[in-house]
């Protein structure tokens, strides 16, 4: 079973979203170098039986680490996010024009993707299960907490698979990567669930020349 997990996560990496094209290259707009470093406040609201027990706030620091290779030769990077209480790592892989991010473990599953340049009004499956999809909604500005992002766009849609459905609202600035995030997995089994709210704080980013 672990080999056919295994082939399954390859074919993931080795295929593209909908029209992708060999020659295809991803936008510069998305920053993916090591030592890029984003600082975010999570306001993290958990939610028992459907009714609302508690709301904490805590900090959450996503630094690329390094790169490693994959099989296939596939180059990926290590991003890390260092929760209070634990650390948690994907794997993002460039290929054409999608970024996937995946489960740093021996199936690599898909936590998510995207396909750039964003485009008003494309959308894609956001998760392994294309049953649902995002879509790119608007280009805008945005305020978050003390700071304005120019030129952001607002993903929006459901994703996850029938067991596990979640409602997602991203704001992805150029050049910087998400500034806002809201997460709620409405569709999920467990009796206990976490709607969390990502604010970017702080950022800093190697010049791209």
């Amino acid at each position: 079973m672990k080999i056919l997990f295994i082939a399954f996560a390859l074919l993931l990496l080795t295929s593209g979203c909908h029209k992708n094209s060999e020659t295809a290259t991803v936008d510069s707009s998305f920053p993916n170098d090591i030592g890029d470093t984003w600082h975010y406040l999570v306001y993290d609201t958990t939610i028992v039986n459907n009714a609302a027990t508690a709301t904490t706030q805590y900090n959450v620091d996503v630094t690329i680490v390094s790169d490693t290779i994959l099989a296939g030769r596939i180059m990926a990077a290590v991003w890390q996010y260092q929760y209070p209480d634990h650390t948690d790592t994907s794997l993002v892989v460039q290929k054409g024009d999608t970024i996937k991010f995946l489960n740093n473990d021996i199936n690599l599953q898909l936590k998510k993707q995207y396909i750039f340049p964003f485009k008003v009004n494309s959308s894609w499956p956001y998760t392994l299960c294309d049953l649902y999809k995002i879509t790119v909604i608007e280009k805008t500005a945005i305020q978050v907490l003390q700071k304005t992002f120019q030129n952001s766009f607002h993903l929006t849609g459901n994703a996850g698979c029938p067991d596990a459905i979640f409602s997602i609202d991203e704001w992805i600035a150029d050049n910087i990567g998400i500034v806002k995030s809201y997460y709620n997995p409405f569709g999920e089994l467990l009796l206990t669930k976490h709607i969390t709210n990502w604010l970017l704080t702080s950022y800093s980013l190697r010049l791209k020349l």
